[in-house]
């Protein structure tokens, strides 16, 4: 396929059909669907950026729908800010923490720990906020 601009605006295609053919010109069913499919496994990736000065994206994936929470603490233990909790579809999340506690004052600089709760079990994350 080669393309052309043949006017100014906004660039963008659409497919409006497909004839799918195999090697021996047999057709081919293609189906699609808006549904990405489902993780296969639960996992928690690193903060990003980490340290952080205004704010961080924790990036974690669920392999089955079930209950999730995703929380941030302090170096001692103490709950800072609760980002997720409830059931969730599977899938892949990401949830930008900015900081502040579930107070919305701006938490003093530090490292804390994202904790990621599911059925499948604990993951934690360290994340470093600057300031």
């Amino acid at each position: 396929l080669d393309f052309e601009v043949v006017a100014p605006g906004e660039p963008g295609f659409r497919i409006a059909s497909v004839d799918a053919r195999d090697a021996l010109n047999a057709r081919v069913d293609l189906t699609s669907s808006t549904h990405a499919a489902a993780p296969r496994e639960t996992a928690f990736a690193p903060a990003s950026p980490n340290p952080f000065v205004h704010a961080t994206t924790l990036t974690f994936a669920l392999s089955q729908r079930g209950p999730a929470n995703l929380m941030v603490y302090s170096v001692d233990g103490r709950r800072v800010r609760t980002l997720l909790d409830g059931v969730q579809e599977p899938g892949e999340y990401r949830i930008a923490w900015d900081g502040r506690g579930d107070d919305g004052r701006v938490m003093p600089p530090g490292v804390y720990y994202a904790r990621l709760m599911t059925s499948h079990g604990r993951l934690a994350r360290m994340v470093t906020l600057l300031r």
